[in-house]
């Protein structure tokens, strides 16, 4: 063991005082009695801020009861963290100016014990002599702190209403904990990090000792102790360079005084070497759609598994032949911060579409060494000042100053193609420039001067109508005692309750220049008719507008003669007849036909308006290898003194192609309330004297200039020497300058999908217009939900080609354009891919084992990409993007939430998980939709800028005083209007972007967010946790991942702790965990995630396979394949606790979706994103149900197990669908105690042995036309299924189902068996496994026949049954249901129980509808026994017992004829009998009995003819409930009442209790009225007596 020893030598500690005011501060290099070997960065890098105890705004308020409450929560602080004991400082601000009382009541959950009284009463704002005191805190002491609490405060006013309301996170119960970088290690790794992190109060961390140990097998190595602590976090690394292979623990020990507090460790595991043979792994090159042919230079990331890969030049590509293949390999991605496993490989040669390659690796692999493609000069400060590129065929000289000569080897010479300068210019309009007010001055609406704000008005309500008659618009009278309020909104919302006339007052400045125009006030709307007085001078008003249409109707008033230069004095009076009212549009101030003069004095003028040009750049070359090279340019747009940051382009050369890349990125970063962009431009130096274009039908040519122009995604315009035509269609944007034997394609990729945009070619070259100059780009704010955020930041990234070409036929420039436009992919063989673990395991494309899954994860690429086409999302920055949601009523897109999608992982499927898609596959059908999706995210709705955003309205999403490059926007109306949010970012998908196809765009991203992320504080912001820390916590992570910084995993470990001290983990968090805990290895991960607790290190710990065991989560955590099949059933918790509406996931994907939805909507509907990755789990990880074909019966038929039954000569497996044709009859003689097959389609008949066949699909078992089911005796239908409602029994039209299991006098063996009493003969549907979570159900489809008699149903249902209208499909697979039954049907003598709904009945009006019974049954411990939806005709529902469900009966709906509930017992249920909806004709109800119910019966709305006849209640808490009825509607008749605590209850009623009826009888006993109703009408009808008389009485 000589060589497992450690010297402390080898170890090096650095510790960070947490409480410095920031970064790099206080940093304390602890000294050890021998020389240290330092590992770690630079001392002046290495700070972390304390970021869970120094808070600048350290929680969010959660909700604002009061929308204008002059009360906020400021602070919400912890005092010093100590060790089961703390302190609590609240802060309040009171924004009034008169001193207010309020009550605060503080609650901490479990787990801590408040000192003294919890509720407290302060006043906070006193007046002193100079100024107002508005803020007041006050401190609570919390003590006996034995786990994680969390804790809020309430506020409220005198008279006891809630002014607000604040939460935040927990305190944590540790007193130290340690944390390793990695945990598994190979052989001759260099270090391992580790962190310790201290919960102790300053006192105590100054009394606290810490011994840091290393041992294996139990056996210490080397103890060090640690000097006298003085801060709360300690840093450093250990060397592991000469650890032999084995499990090794690295312990801290604190201790306090001579009391150990706590001993918390970290294992890690050293492993072998690999060693790895020789290998070929297939390389897949895609050939996308519409692909020409020929040969190209491909790049694309391939994975490989740690410990495999140390040296990228042991890797080379080979063909068929084995015979070497030019490549160039690039790592990407390494395993660790010593770079000594490669993780991500960019490789990159030029293959052909049609030929097989191969990428070996392995002892003995070399690669042919090549020149690289670039050389560089620098300047005498080490910066690059010029390039040389030389692929080959082409050439390329580049100086920082833009200076480019480009040469192309033509026709056997070198020919010059482009020589001059790199034209990069853009122009900025001012709003208030004089080109923009003369731009719109001809409008007849007239010029915006400026839109009245919504805040600052004065406001008083006029109930007698006294103010014109008072003046109350004179500039004289004093408003000063009104109110304040806002418009853009009614006065209703803003606590004026009332109808009538309401005046608003405001100061405007009107400018000197406007004063003698037109001038008109322009109303979006008043609600309704309003008049306008200015300086007291009558305007005018909307009067003569339709009272009923004025409330929506914009007007005009002409102000011209009323108003004066400077402060103008504006009254409105509003006059609202009903509902709501007030000024509830913008206002705006506008001027029409304004003189010359006036347009000049108004205009802005400032010297950014204008034109704003590159003059130099910074040159770096990214990637230099001998078939690709990448220079990036970064640079500034500059007029003057002035400059913009805002542009990045990045040249890419590839060996032997002849084309030049240029992709052209531009940033944004202008005020866009000020400034409107006129166009951004790329201008290439190359000449000619001949033009061509594409035409309509062949290319055309032109002399002195040509021009393509995309209009729209459906319209081109070109222009030939001036002349314009437009150009129908979508052809690809090109431009070629030729001369006698050379030319110059340039071609702008994505033309019609990012319009608009233009390419012109003349004498003085190519101009390539990024956003042409013909109409001003408006990049400012639309939206009334994120006011303060804009498009600053924003930027778009357009790819541009430039190829130098041999003159000839025109007809091969576009060939060569399709070839650029849709350029082959390459990826790893998906087995390799699996392998390598890279993000987790990646089982390649599997429709045969997975045919549902894999049809869904594919339908929701198809659903992104058909409403993209469908409601052509194209336009420079919408290409990429789409609205959110389907509406499956009204069948279209965009019905209910008209907001851009951006990165909204409720609705939009995460883009990494996208891309593992296409990892799995390989196939480029969806890559171009991918690839736009991606740069849009990146681009568009990300932030490129550091500013500050102004503070959102409370319950908004912004961070304050965040740092926002690398942070994406939240969905809105535009792509920037979103707040931005680091919790609706991810960096995962732009980094798999980067590594699979090589575009730096993701990186560029990836490294924006790891600046802010390093700056940014951890905050606390209450009800969000969930996404305000496993989200950036995620982010951190993978930029961890990526650039090992260490200061990265400190934050992600920050936020998840934060986050599992609020909430516990949460659906969202569930990947973020597995993949923290697999790339580390740190156990306590998988542990906190599935108990959401602290792990106390202290206690012994169960194994983790047994802790996640009966979880999806057992492969997740511990790799348990089969234990995780088992409990794929939990997937249903997951879905439908939360989104029962949804009858299943997996029809949200399929293209059998109800009314005619596209498909893949599924991804649209809300959480159908998150899901997504639950849907990939099986179907990644290789577990659950695997279809191996289908066995199909012969013509004969015979019994199940005999294999001469099935065609092919064998029984059916588990895992194997099953046909039974037409005119066979399959006999069911299995016993099955598991799955029995897959789905089953009856075509003929399927019959259950007489001693009781038992089976139990795994898949749905459909009765076709023609085909049939009988079950008697002791049969037995148990579905196996994922999730409840997965699967079921459908009865199609024309097909037949028979249940009768033995009758109630017949005698089996020995035995009578009852009907309700299961047996081991009773005929059974149910589930196989029992517990609610696997549940099947039966629907019988229109014209389909069925009849149950004498049998047990039970776990049925998927889904939930809650609101009063839900649709059909909604509640179809709840129970047993039957669709319009115009057949009729009967349930006899059956017994239901534990199912969501027993029996759903659901029938449309109709005449002549055969009779349906439901009678003598038994529904037991059901959320409802019987529910009827919409319609019932002829339905009796008799003789049936309800005892311990939710609801017995539920009849909801409209429109009941012909219905006799009549002799039913309704025993201890929730309620009884519930009644809901509008009219109808209950024709009988009579002779039920009511026992022991919560309530008795509840009824809904309005039934007129719902009349009572016999009904007995006795017992229970409400007798009847009488609720949201209207009218006289109530005949409440012979009801009586019995021991009830509450006889008749009318709760927050509109009318009185009205028994109409001349005989009426409503008989009480031992009960009382409730609620504010009275009885009216027919008094005597309700009687009080001492006993109830027998029935004959």
């Amino acid at each position: 063991m000589n060589n497992q020893r450690i010297h402390p030598a080898s170890l090096v500690i650095l510790a960070v005082l947490l409480s410095g005011s920031g970064r790099g501060e206080h940093i304390m290099d602890l000294q050890f009695s021998k020389p240290l070997r330092l590992h770690w960065r630079d001392v002046q890098s290495t700070g972390v801020t304390d970021r869970r105890n120094r808070f600048k705004e350290p929680f969010r308020v959660t909700r604002f009861v009061a929308e204008n409450s002059p009360v906020r929560v400021l602070t919400l602080n912890p005092g010093d963290v100590l060790f089961s004991e703390n302190t609590l400082v609240v802060g309040l601000r009171n924004s009034n100016d008169r001193a207010l009382k309020v009550t605060v009541h503080l609650e901490v959950s479990e787990g801590a014990m408040v000192v003294g009284p919890a509720v407290k009463q302060i006043v906070i704002g006193k007046r002193s002599s100079e100024t107002l005191q508005g803020e007041a805190s006050f401190t609570y002491r919390l003590k006996e702190i034995l786990q994680a609490i969390r804790f809020s405060v309430r506020v409220l006013d005198e008279a006891g209403k809630e002014l607000c309301a604040a939460s935040r996170g927990a305190i944590q119960p540790y007193a130290a904990r340690l944390y390793a970088d990695r945990c598994k290690l190979w052989q001759g790794d260099a270090s391992v990090g580790f962190r310790i992190k201290y919960q102790l109060a300053p006192a105590e961390l100054a009394r606290s000792r810490t011994q840091l140990s290393l041992s294996h097998d139990g056996r210490a190595l080397w103890k060090e102790k640690l000097r006298k602590p003085e801060t709360r976090q300690v840093r450093g690394r250990i060397d592991t360079s000469e650890l032999a292979p084995g499990i090794y623990e690295l312990a801290a020990r604190v201790k306090l005084g001579f009391k150990t507090l706590i001993t918390t460790s970290q294992k890690f595991q050293v492993q072998e070497p690999r060693l790895f043979a020789r290998e070929n792994v297939p390389l897949v090159v895609g050939v996308p759609e519409g692909y020409p042919g020929g040969a190209q230079v491909v790049s694309g990331g391939v994975p490989f598994p740690d410990g495999t890969l140390s040296d990228a030049a042991k890797v080379r590509v080979i063909d068929e032949t084995g015979a070497e293949i030019p490549c160039q390999a690039d790592p990407t991605q390494w395993w660790s911060r010593d770079r000594r496993f490669v993780r991500w490989l960019l490789l990159s040669f030029r293959a052909n579409a049609n030929q097989k390659y191969f990428m070996e690796l392995g002892d003995g692999v070399s690669r042919t060494k090549s020149p690289k493609l670039v050389t560089s000069s620098v300047d005498e400060d080490g910066k690059v000042s010029s390039v040389r590129v030389d692929t080959g065929i082409l050439r390329l000289n580049l100086d920082k100053d833009l200076s480019i000569r480009a040469e192309s080897l033509l026709n056997g010479k070198w020919q010059t193609s482009a020589e001059g300068k790199l034209g990069l210019s853009l122009r900025l309009l001012n709003r208030n420039g004089i080109e923009i007010i003369k731009a719109r001055a001809a409008n007849p609406e007239g010029v915006m001067l400026l839109k009245l704000p919504s805040e600052g008005w004065r406001f008083k309500l006029d109930p007698q109508k006294v103010g014109v008659k008072q003046r109350w618009f004179s500039p004289g009278h004093d408003d000063t005692k009104w109110a304040a309020i806002q418009t853009e909104t009614f006065w209703e919302k803003q606590g004026f309750e009332a109808d009538g006339t309401g005046w608003y007052r405001i100061k405007l400045d009107v400018p000197e220049a406007a004063v003698g125009q037109k001038l008109l006030l322009h109303f979006g709307a008043c609600d309704e008719w309003a008049h306008i007085y200015v300086n007291g001078i009558d305007c005018g008003g909307n009067e003569s507008t339709e009272r009923n249409k004025a409330w929506i109707t914009p007007f005009d008033i002409d102000i011209s003669k009323a108003v004066k230069a400077g402060n103008n004095l504006l009254a409105v009076s509003v006059d609202d007849s009903a509902g709501a009212g007030g000024i509830w549009k913008p206002v705006e101030l506008r001027m029409v036909n304004p003189s010359d003069e006036a347009l000049e004095r108004m205009a802005s003028k400032d010297s950014l308006s204008g034109w704003l040009r590159a003059e130099n750049a910074y040159i770096t070359v990214e990637e230099n290898g001998p078939q690709r090279a990448v220079i990036r340019l970064d640079g500034l747009y500059r007029r003057g003194e002035q400059s913009i940051k805002s542009f990045r382009l990045r040249l890419t050369a590839r060996k032997g192609e002849p084309y030049l890349q240029i992709d052209h990125t531009f940033i944004f970063e202008q005020d866009p309330s000020k400034y409107l962009l006129d166009g951004i431009f790329m201008d290439w130096p190359t000449r000619g004297d001949r033009f061509t274009v594409p035409g309509p039908n062949v290319p055309r040519t032109a002399k002195q200039s040509a021009q393509i122009y995309s209009l729209n995604s459906d319209e081109f315009q070109i222009s030939l020497d001036g002349k314009k035509e437009k150009l129908a269609g979508r052809p690809l944007g090109w431009v070629d300058t030729a001369r006698a034997r050379t030319g110059t394609m340039v071609f702008l990729r994505n033309m019609w999908q990012e319009f608009p945009g233009a390419i012109k070619a003349g004498k003085d070259g190519v101009r390539i217009s990024i956003w042409p100059d013909d109409q001003p780009l408006d990049l400012g704010n639309i939206s009334e939900n994120w006011p303060g955020s804009d498009a600053r930041g924003l930027a778009k990234t357009r790819r541009i080609f430039v190829v130098p070409h041999r003159t000839g036929d025109p007809a091969k420039l576009a060939e060569l354009a399709r070839r650029l436009d849709t350029p082959l992919t390459l990826i790893a063989d998906p087995q390799w891919t699996n392998l390598s673990d890279v993000v987790g395991p990646m089982r390649p494309y599997d429709p045969k084992n997975y045919p549902d899954e894999e049809v869904a994860l594919e339908n929701t690429l198809a659903g992104m990409e058909l409403q993209q086409a469908s409601y052509k999302w194209y336009g420079l920055l919408d290409y990429g993007d789409f609205w959110h949601r389907w509406d499956r009523d009204k069948k279209e897109w965009m019905s209910t939430y008209r907001r851009c999608v951006n990165n909204e992982t409720t609705y939009d499927p995460n883009m990494s998980y996208v891309w593992q898609l296409f990892m799995r596959r390989g196939d480029p059908k969806h890559f171009r939709f991918m690839e736009s999706r991606q740069l849009h995210l990146i681009d568009v709705d990300t932030c490129h800028s550091d500013y500050q955003m102004p503070e959102r309205i409370p319950g908004g999403y912004v961070d304050r005083n965040q740092h926002l490059p690398g942070v994406q926007h939240r969905h809105d109306r535009q792509h920037w209007n979103g707040s931005l949010t680091h919790h609706h970012t991810t960096i995962e998908d732009a980094l798999l972007f980067y590594y699979i196809t090589g575009n730096r765009r993701g990186l560029d991203m990836a490294e924006e967010f790891r600046g802010t992320a390093l700056r940014r504080e951890l905050h606390e912001l209450g009800a969000n946790s969930h996404r305000d820390f496993s989200m950036p916590g995620r982010n951190a992570f993978e930029s961890y991942i990526h650039f090992h910084d260490t200061e990265l995993l400190d934050y992600a470990l920050d936020s998840w702790e934060t986050m599992r001290l609020y909430q516990g983990a949460g659906g969202r968090a569930i990947t973020a965990y597995r993949r923290c805990y697999s790339q580390l290895g740190d156990e306590r991960f998988a542990r906190e995630y599935l108990t959401t607790e602290i792990v106390d290190e202290s206690k012994p710990q169960l194994p983790l396979a047994e802790l996640c065991k009966g979880t999806i989560e057992a492969w997740l955590f511990a790799g348990d394949a089969a234990g995780a099949e088992i409990a794929l059933g939990t997937l249903k918790g997951i879905w439908s606790a939360n989104f029962g509406h949804v009858n299943s996931p997996l029809a949200q994907y399929k293209d059998d979706n109800p009314k005619g939805s596209p498909v893949g909507y599924g991804w649209s509907m809300q959480a159908a994103g998150k899901f997504l990755p639950y849907m990939e789990i099986p179907v990644r990880a290789g577990i659950g149900t695997k279809s191996k074909g289908t066995m199909k019966a012969t013509k004969t038929g015979g019994n199940w197990s005999n294999a001469a039954t099935w065609e092919g000569g064998k029984v059916p497996g588990p895992d194997q669908n099953i046909i039974i044709p037409a005119g066979s009859e399959v006999v069911v003689d299995l016993q099955a105690s598991e799955r029995t097959c897959r789905s089953i389609l009856v075509e003929g008949t399927l019959t259950f042995a007489k001693e009781g066949g038992v089976l139990s699909p795994h898949g749905d078992l459909v009765v076709a036309k023609g085909g049939k089911i009988e079950m008697a005796g002791g049969a037995s239908l148990l579905f196996d299924c994922k999730w409840s409602g997965d699967f079921g029994l459908i009865v199609k039209a024309e097909g037949e189902l028979k249940v009768a299991g033995p009758a109630q006098s017949e005698t089996v063996g020995k035995k009578t068996v009852k009907a309700v009493t299961p047996t081991i003969q009773t005929c059974r549907i149910g589930a196989l496994r029992e517990d609610r979570m696997h549940n099947g159900y039966i629907l019988i489809e229109k014209a389909g026949r069925a009849t149950f008699k004498n049998a047990e149903l039970s776990y049925l249902g998927g889904g939930k049954l809650e609101q009063f209208n839900q649709r059909w499909e909604q509640i179809s697979r709840l129970g047993l249901a039957w669709e319009r039954d115009e057949l009729g049907f009967t349930v006899e003598n059956c017994e239901f129980h534990h199912c969501i709904v027993g029996i759903v009945v659901s029938k449309q009006p109709g005449q002549n509808m055969p009779p349906a019974s439901i009678t003598n049954n038994v529904f037991q411990n059901c959320q409802t026994g019987i529910v009827s939806s919409t319609w019932i005709e002829k339905l009796q529902i008799s003789g049936n017992t309800f005892r311990k469900n939710e609801r017995g009966l539920d009849i909801r709906g409209g429109g009941y004829t012909k219905a006799w509930i009549t002799n039913n017992q309704f025993i201890e249920n929730e309620i009884g009998f519930d009644i809901r909806g509008r009219g109808g004709n209950l024709t009988d109800i009579s002779g039920n009995r009511y026992t022991d119910n919560g309530i008795g019966i509840n009824v809904i709305f309005n039934h007129q003819e719902a009349t009572f006849r016999n009904e007995t209640i006795n017992g229970g808490r409400v007798g009847v409930r009488l609720e949201k009825l209207t009218g006289n509607a109530d005949k409440t008749t012979h009801v009586t009442l019995k021991d009830c605590r509450i006889g008749i209850d009318k709760p927050n009623s509109e009318s009185n209790i009205n028994v109409e009826v001349e005989k009426a009888k409503v008989l009480l006993q031992g009960c009382k009225l409730g609620g504010p109703a009275k009885i009216v009408g027919n008094t005597k009808a309700v009687q009080s007596v001492d006993a109830v008389p027998k029935p004959d009485e």
